[in-house]
């Protein structure tokens, strides 16, 4: 089943004017189990790709088709801004939306469009492409609660001018985004309070129990960075609400790749650049589908990160993750 973006919306109450009840059922637990990390992939092409590489087997796929809510990204040519938040009915006599029903949210080509960080780094369980802690927020190592220093870029005595260049380009953009942190910060959580605000509510109190809330009244939150990621379904140790953003997405990256999806309601939505979205990662089973780059190159990520980087997505993902929660509570 596929909604359009230009698909009308239901007002439902005043807070929330998009509400969509896209999702009359849970899956069942027992075909949640079988979801559980799998690799989500949307075309047969993918699929052929990832086990010729090696990057995953059969068995390890599950593939999007005609019995998932597909949410596709508006054409070239819209004019549409409206954003979508998702529920689930109790039943389907349940007309009555609540914010205990709020799953997640989307909203396309609005939020923030001007810093784009571009780092590496494996995560754990079946994933592909990149995530790193940037350097915007608090996060924690060992039960400590520390901000992420920018590397200092080393050169040597031979190095060419362009390679001494980049390298300062690199600093400066790295000290622009750390001292920009609590603004950049300030204006998702504003995005969220407007949006969604039970989620902003929820965020802020864990924040403020903790400790963490920046100089100008914001959720200290962690900030992590990706390139050409992929993952299976699953949740993950979080203390709030998860916000993503879609820094950067070519037109080398296909609608069937690198796109967002809810095991729990077999919902999937289409991505493209400056998308936000939200979601509940400690409640419902998520993942990123496989993407054609990781597919065919599963062990070459910071390579391609360096030399094509137009070839993955990019995004950024903010949360106060249970981990630093507790360090910066302990911290006190």
């Amino acid at each position: 089943m596929q909604h359009g973006l230009d698909a009308p919306s239901k007002s439902m109450f005043s807070l929330y004017d998009s509400l969509l009840d896209l999702c009359k059922f849970r899956v069942s637990n027992m075909e949640l189990d079988k979801m559980k990390g799998k690799v989500i992939v949307e075309s047969t092409a993918i699929v052929d790709a990832g086990i010729a590489s090696g990057a995953f087997e059969a068995t390890d796929c599950i593939m999007v088709d005609e019995s998932w809510i597909r949410i596709s990204r508006p054409g070239l040519s819209s004019q549409t801004l409206e954003p979508l938040i998702f529920w689930a009915p109790d039943d389907e006599t349940d007309n009555t939306p609540m914010e205990s029903k709020i799953f997640g949210g989307l909203e396309m080509r609005n939020i923030i469009n001007s810093v784009l960080l571009r780092e590496n780094i494996k995560r754990g369980m079946m994933s592909h492409g990149t995530m790193v802690k940037s350097y915007i927020g608090k996060t924690s190592t060992s039960g400590v609660t520390h901000s992420i220093p920018y590397p200092v870029g080393k050169a040597s005595e031979n190095s060419r001018p362009k390679r001494l260049q980049a390298i300062k380009d690199q600093q400066s953009l790295r000290i622009e985004i750390t001292r920009a942190s609590p603004v950049l910060q300030l204006r998702m959580h504003s995005m969220m309070l407007g949006y969604m605000p039970h989620y902003a509510y929820g965020q802020l109190n864990v924040a403020e129990e903790s400790g963490l809330i920046n100089r100008f009244g914001a959720p200290d939150t962690a900030s992590f960075a990706t390139y050409g990621y992929s993952t299976g379904f699953h949740i993950d140790n979080d203390d709030t609400i998860t916000e993503g953003w879609v820094s950067g997405r070519s037109n080398r990256i296909k609608p069937d790749e690198s796109n967002f999806a809810w095991a729990n309601f077999k919902l999937l939505v289409e991505l493209e650049p400056n998308a936000h979205w939200i979601w509940d990662a400690r409640a419902h089973y998520h993942g990123t589908s496989m993407n054609r780059l990781c597919a065919i190159h599963p062990s070459s990520w910071k390579t391609w990160a360096k030399d094509h980087p137009e070839d993955g997505q990019w995004t950024r993902v903010n949360v106060i993750t249970r981990s630093t929660a507790l360090a910066a509570k302990d911290g006190r």
